[in-house]
């Protein structure tokens, strides 16, 4: 039902209309009949009608008067003006006050009841427009949150003119001021123990909604600080500052205290990645870019690290590691059982990985590397157990699920000092020394400085306990096996290159040409050049 409000100076009609329209059936409620413009205004304030119908001459305030004091205070109440007046400034003034109707008298019962059944009509319809409005305002109000992280990471991700884009912020009910910013990002390093009973990916994403609601809380009073998630779901801020030095302050004791906090709280691992300061908004997309960039050496960068994408930008990856200079250090230092030794080319290892920026694939890759290196080693001296074949399978296995350098250090240290371990319990410390001896001559048979002093000096034994262990473990002296190992190499050399004989002769050792010969002929009963010489006929 509509409200009505009628009003006319005269009796007769008043009443007239009052008693001879059907007003529930055409949808009305008549809720009050004034005989003055002066009374009608007084109802309005109290009443607040839907509908008035006046008429056009009444005293104190006319018809017009009315409607215009109605246009400039409630709009949303439609008049209908009923007048004996066929003017044309009447009929002028009433369109400038937006009165739906403009009918003349004399004027029937019916033909009223149509007019008022038109604008009931009329007044369904706008009242359904009015209900879709609302519920599309408050859509918005709803979605405004996940509309404005839209616009954000389009910041983010793509250059935007600077123009309009605070008041497309305010729009969202953002407000960011200042002359300078730059971008924040909260990475987790580790998740929640859920035993289990999470998949790995909803554990990432439970995470990430646990450190953006520490920001938020944390953050909610700060008026330099936009907080949302970006396309990866990663609690992202923009802070604000009206110079570099308030900036830096505010980012710098505000992510430390968020950082530790979390921590604390959550047990949860993070890094904070600062990004580069800009100096207006449409720039975002540079200090957004320089996160990206620190995030590809995420994984050796360590836990709880609050790093700054400036930092970064001269950084290049260096993918030269020796994989098989390291391997030969570990398969030393166990077979020598050299603890100390072992934990100090550990962390040595571990420093070169970390300065090295290479990816997590590549990282992983490495290690994965000099573990099988280790264990070729292993095998090629004897047998390698079911215990030690368990252990290198557990370690290839974590380190294809790590998060962070600190875990792969620790899951690989563990490895290699469980090899050690066997190895001694299993063999004594006497076959052990005599393995290490072997490998130093696999490793070193080309220096021609190599010789029982050195050896000794690399494996800490007096020249007799040496020679002693040696010819026990091998059944010969430590000379006849670097011997037999450099005609070896020499014979390979002749058999699968084109090699002159003195430059295979420096290749395995030997300063001259004449003796390597003659070593050459005592072992394999031929010359080099006959040995070459038959090799090829037989081809």
């Amino acid at each position: 039902m509509y409200k009505v409000l009628l009003a006319d100076d005269e009796v007769l009609i008043r009443e007239a209309i009052r008693e001879n329209i059907k007003w529930a059936e055409l949808g009305y409620e008549l809720i009050d009949v004034c005989e003055n413009g002066k009374r009608a205004i007084e109802s309005i304030n109290q009443e607040k009608p839907d509908l008035i119908i006046s008429d056009i001459c009444m005293p104190y305030v006319d018809g017009l008067e009315l409607a215009r004091y109605v246009y400039e205070n409630d709009p949303s109440i439609k008049v209908l003006i009923i007048s004996g007046y066929d003017n044309f400034e009447y009929a002028k003034n009433a369109i400038k006050y937006n009165v739906m109707e403009y009918i003349l008298k004399p004027i029937t019962a019916n033909e009223l009841s149509k007019t008022l059944w038109a604008i009931c009509e009329e007044l369904n319809e706008k009242n359904q427009e009015s209900r879709k409005v609302k519920r599309l305002i408050k859509e918005y109000e709803k979605s405004k949150i996940v509309l404005a992280e839209k616009y954000l990471n389009v910041l983010l991700r793509k250059s935007q003119e600077q123009t309009g884009i605070k008041d497309r912020l305010r729009e969202y009910g953002i407000s960011m001021e200042g002359e300078y910013f730059c971008v924040v990002q909260i990475w987790c390093r580790t998740s929640f123990d859920f035993k289990g009973f999470l998949h790995l990916e909803l554990q990432d994403e439970l995470a990430n909604f646990a450190i953006l609601n520490v920001i938020r809380e944390m953050l909610q009073d700060s008026r330099q600080a936009i907080i949302f998630q970006d396309g990866d779901n990663v609690g992202t801020i923009i802070f604000s500052g009206e110079s570099i030095y308030q900036l830096e302050m505010a980012v710098g004791w505000r992510c430390k205290k968020i950082q530790s906090y979390i921590t604390d709280t959550l047990a949860i691992e993070t890094t904070v990645a600062i990004g580069t300061n800009v100096d207006s908004l449409h720039e975002l997309t540079a200090s957004y870019d320089s996160i990206r960039h620190v995030q590809k050496y995420e994984f050796s960068i360590g836990c709880n690290p609050m790093v700054f994408g400036k930092e970064f930008e001269e950084i290049k990856a260096e993918d030269n590691l020796d994989i098989n200079l390291w391997g030969n250090r570990f398969i030393t230092d166990i077979k020598l059982h050299h603890i100390q030794d072992l934990e100090t080319d550990i962390n040595d290892f571990f420093s070169c990985l970390r300065a090295s920026y290479l990816s997590k694939s590549k990282i992983i890759t490495s290690i994965q590397g000099v573990v099988i290196r280790i264990m070729l080693a292993i095998d090629g001296r004897e047998p390698v157990n079911n215990e030690m074949a368990k252990k290198e399978k557990q370690v290839i296995e974590m380190l294809l699920d790590l998060a962070n350098l600190e875990k792969a250090e620790k899951d690989f240290g563990t490895f290699v000092f469980d090899i050690a371990a066997i190895l001694s319990e299993k063999n004594g410390g006497i076959h052990n020394k005599s393995m290490a001896a072997l490998d130093y001559i696999d490793q070193n048979y080309h220096d021609p400085e190599i010789s029982l002093q050195s050896v000794c000096s690399y494996m800490n034994m007096s020249i007799s306990n040496f020679s002693l262990m040696f010819k026990q473990h091998t059944g010969e002296t430590f000379i006849e096996a670097l011997i037999k190992k450099r005609i070896q190499k020499a014979r390979e050399l002749l058999e699968t290159t084109d090699l002159r004989v003195y430059e295979i002769a420096a290749e395995v050792g030997y300063t001259d040409p004449h003796y390597f010969s003659s070593t050459f002929k005592k072992i394999v009963g031929q010359t080099p050049k006959e040995y070459n010489k038959k090799r090829r006929e037989e081809r």
